[in-house]
């Protein structure tokens, strides 16, 4: 599994490289984070990264997650 994403028309880039099922992508209002859901530690959860594929971080410990924008 992996995700793709294509910008202003581009081609797609795979952003995501990880086994399981990435799905449901969401841009941030400010275009620098995608929110997604994902199977890859065997249950359905939500992840964060910048819209560059770095800074991939899961959200299931809310701190966690908004620890990751701040230092976006």
């Amino acid at each position: 599994g992996g995700s793709t994403v294509a910008v202003g028309g581009s081609e797609p880039i795979r952003l995501t490289h990880a086994p399981g099922l990435d799905s449901r992508p969401a841009w941030s209002a400010d275009g620098q984070w995608i929110a997604f859901t994902t199977n890859r530690r065997r249950k359905l959860e939500i992840w964060v990264m910048r819209s560059d594929g770095t800074g991939l971080v899961p959200c299931s410990m809310r701190v966690r997650c908004l620890r990751a924008r701040r230092t976006g």
